[in-house]
């Protein structure tokens, strides 16, 4: 065997001769390569990490971690065409805890890893989990922090190794962020629950998690890492690059699950890469992952990340319509209609009337009943052409079911009446949902969004009339747009789902009033928190008081962030966004990830006290500061925040703003029984101090 290699492939010195790439066997001729040789993943680069034996007597040894390593080694190599020496390989007594921080390191630091280059680093070993210090949000009572579990990790009385905690890693990888951007996946094939690590009959199955003692836990031994971030902020480059934004994770299991190995392999490793060899990566978003790929019987792979609609190992973002699954309806109906049961109801915005359009059919389907999770639909007409198929299809939305989404004040005789009607013709048939419902109105005073030509002629002023921004003392006009269709109608529908989304509501269960936001102004410590950077905690008295946030700032260089608490008897997947009256725009500030039908998400509220902290915390979210706008001496925003027994898929309500030249006054701190769904509005009023 030749000498080991480091990332730059030259020879490593003595004190990281650990961290090596192996001779492993070339590709034959009749390997497939998806890419050519100087194609888009010649530039990936890649740490993969496997441990089947531990240095700890205690931690059972595993037999497929390793050769999971190895098969992802194999995939980059053989599959993709990705060099060598762009690969650096942990296995088994190699994989030290300071032999996995260094090679996240030289992640960073490798110059030939340009920004936007592909990295991926894996995982496959054993997890753990243990409770946080005192003064740490981590989601309520008895929720811990997760750790990988390095070969050497013990509790050797003067001679103990630490794990790795979360906030070690999401320390590591912020690094490798800031250099290098955020096209990072993070694929991790272990568990952490304490619970799951009680052993099979045969030891041909094992789970990938140990029990950790108190001292394999010290979370002051990686200051140095964290030390070395940037502060600054609007956005702040520590946070900007930490949780979510910095990177895309698929884990192997939920957050209490086992993740098991059989047959010399784990069962999430072995599925994933069996999709990866039979689907290119140019043709798989990050969401379509689990979509995809085998089920796994016991476990719920999770994949989580602000950028679910990218090609793996790419910064391309494959955007889809939404569709959602549709199938022939089991029950039977005393009418000789066909009916169709769509997996969207109520909590995805349906209402009865919409209408769909079905993948590869000429039929049109309407929604005849609509319940939280599903709707029934029925063709549009007696006449409508059948549907060919009886087999599950997909279903696109193609216009909104009867009712005011928003109404519109134009003065009477003003020449953009004119112009509306043309605008709102021209959409009529054009294949898109159409603007509809919206209704104009002959009163300023009950009208959501007014609209007039300026005198020039050239050019259309909209302005916020809702009772609901003007009562604080909103009242700017928004930049003129251009008077022709393209301009006045993109203004007109963003308006239109701005304000039908922020009105939507569920029908009443009680669960939304059991459910409560808190905002906090956050200050720093001298300690650092679990997603890597200096640990900030809230400071003073909640700001949101009777259902309204209304405060005063004078600088953009203080942080906030948020608290949702569930007192319900529900745990619940929660949805934070931000409506913004000063742009038009919605942003969200928390999502849970989206998860497929086969497969269950983490919960992201727990019953019973059961708390998410967005912006500090365990949640893993930038926290937020705040601007006023030039001009302005109060802006006005809404938190909505919707809780759901069930995964929704919401990725359709952010948008940005209809108007080119708008600035923001948020900023980045540089149904079946049992199932519901229930929202949450909050007034978020900014003045100046």
């Amino acid at each position: 065997m030749s000498s080991p290699q480091n990332w730059n492939g030259t020879n490593f010195s003595p004190s990281s001769s650990h961290l090596r790439i192996p001779n492993g066997s070339q590709p034959d001729a009749s390997s497939f390569i998806r890419h050519p040789q100087n194609g888009p993943l010649r530039r990936l680069f890649a740490l993969i990490i496997g441990i089947n034996t531990y240095k700890c007597p205690s931690f059972r040894a595993l037999r497929g971690a390793e050769p999971d390593a190895l098969a992802f080694k194999d995939y980059f190599e053989r599959w993709l065409g990705v060099p060598t020496d762009h690969i650096a390989l942990l296995l088994g007594r190699e994989a030290t805890r300071l032999n996995v921080i260094q090679g996240f390191k030289r992640l960073a630091k490798d110059h030939r890893i340009q920004p936007g280059d592909p990295i991926v680093i894996f995982f496959a070993g054993h997890g753990g989990e243990v409770l946080p210090r005192n003064g740490w949000e981590a989601g309520g009572k008895g929720s811990k922090i997760q750790m990988l579990v390095p070969y050497d990790c013990s509790s050797e009385a003067g001679q103990g190794v630490p794990a790795i905690p979360d906030h070690t890693i999401g320390a590591l990888i912020g690094q490798i962020s800031r250099e290098k951007g955020d096209n990072i996946a993070i694929i991790v094939d272990c568990c952490h629950s304490a619970s799951a690590t009680r052993a099979f009959p045969s030891s041909d199955f094992a789970v990938r998690s140990v029990i950790l003692e108190p001292a394999m836990y010290n979370h002051d031994i990686d200051e140095s890492i964290f030390g070395s971030t940037t502060r600054a902020v609007r956005p702040t480059p520590q946070y900007q690059h930490g949780g979510s934004k910095s990177h895309m994770l698929l884990a192997a299991c939920g957050s209490s699950e086992k993740a098991v190995e059989s047959d010399g392999h784990g069962n999430f490793s072995a599925a994933l890469l069996k999709l990866l060899q039979t689907t290119p990566p140019d043709q798989l978003r990050h969401r379509d992952v689990l979509d995809f790929m085998e089920k796994i019987p016991g476990q719920n792979p999770q994949c989580e990340g602000d950028h679910p609609d990218r090609l793996l190992f790419s910064m391309a973002e494959l955007a889809k319509p939404t569709a959602y699954s549709i199938r022939p309806a089991s029950t039977f109906n005393f009418s000789s209609i066909p009916q169709f049961i769509l997996d969207a109801g109520s909590a995805h915005g349906i209402t009865p009337g919409s209408q769909f359009s079905i993948y590869g059919e000429k039929v049109k389907l309407m929604a005849s009943a609509v319940n939280a999770f599903n709707s029934v639909l029925e063709p549009l007409s007696q006449y409508s052409p059948h549907l060919t198929t009886s087999q599950p299809t997909t279903a696109v939305l193609t216009q909104f079911g009867p009712g005011e989404h928003m109404r519109l004040f134009i003065p009477a005789e003003d020449p953009f009446q004119g112009l509306f009607r043309h605008v709102c013709n021209s959409l009529r048939d054009g294949g898109e949902l159409g603007l509809n419902n919206i209704i104009l109105v002959p009163n300023p005073s009950i009208a959501h969004l007014g609209a007039r030509m300026d005198p020039s002629g050239r050019n259309v002023v909209f302005n916020i009339l809702d009772e609901r921004a003007t009562r604080y003392g909103f009242s700017h006009p928004f930049d003129p747009v251009l008077a022709e269709v393209d301009s006045v109608a993109r203004v007109l529908s963003c308006a239109r789902h701005f304000f039908r989304t922020l009105h939507r509501s569920s029908n009443p269960t009680g669960e939304g009033s059991q459910v409560h936001i808190e905002f906090y102004q956050l200050q720093e410590t001298s300690r650092y928190s679990e997603n890597g950077e200096i640990m900030l905690i809230p400071t003073g008295p909640n700001l949101c008081q009777h259902n309204g946030i209304d405060f005063t700032t004078t600088t953009a260089r203080t942080p906030y962030g948020f608290k949702i608490i569930n007192n319900s008897p529900h745990r619940f997947y929660a949805y934070l966004f931000y409506f913004d009256f000063g742009d038009l725009s919605i942003t969200p500030f928390y999502q849970t990830p989206a998860a497929p039908q086969k497969y269950q998400a983490d919960f992201s509220l727990r019953k019973k006290g059961g708390s998410l902290t967005i912006g500090y915390g365990s949640g893993g979210v930038t926290p937020f500061s705040f601007v006023l706008r030039e001009g302005h001496d109060v802006d006005v925003g809404f938190l909505k925040l919707f809780v759901s027994t069930k995964p929704i898929d919401l990725n359709f309500i952010p948008q940005g703003s209809p108007f080119s030249n708008s600035s923001k006054a948020l900023q980045t701190w540089e149904g079946r029984k049992g199932d519901l769904w229930d929202d949450l509005l909050v007034p978020f009023i900014l003045r100046r101090g």
